[in-house]
């Protein structure tokens, strides 16, 4: 239970930022030029989704849960910006932050790699 805390934690600040109304966030600045924000979906998720690797490799439940952890969090990323749509005022899905989301877990299943040289039990 205790290897949960972190990937919850960030579990919760990632739906927060995804439930903030349109007015909240400011708009029309150098930064959506850059589109800077694929950058923070891109962190958050690779943030979040190699807690997650960590947390299962500490609980000894990577060999069975890696594949589920990422199709979950990929799914995640999905469903979150569909229920930005559909709930949060002001804010509209994006496929390419669903994107952004996605590479991001990817990125963690390879850092995660890197870090560790291997999935654990795979020696």
């Amino acid at each position: 239970m205790r290897h949960a805390v972190v990937p919850g934690l960030l579990l919760l600040l990632i739906v927060a930022l995804h439930a903030l109304p349109g007015e909240d966030i400011a708009h029309a600045s150098w930064l959506d030029a850059l589109h800077v924000d694929k950058l923070v979906h891109l962190g958050l998720f690779l943030t979040f989704a190699h807690s997650v690797f960590v947390g299962l490799g500490k609980s000894g439940m990577l060999r069975m849960g890696r594949v589920w952890a990422t199709v979950g969090c990929v799914l995640l990323g999905i469903a979150l910006e569909g229920m930005q749509g559909a709930w949060c005022p002001g804010r509209f899905p994006d496929a390419w932050d669903a994107v952004a989301d996605a590479v991001g877990v990817g990125l963690a299943w390879l850092s995660f790699r890197v870090v560790y040289r291997f999935w654990p039990g795979f020696a």
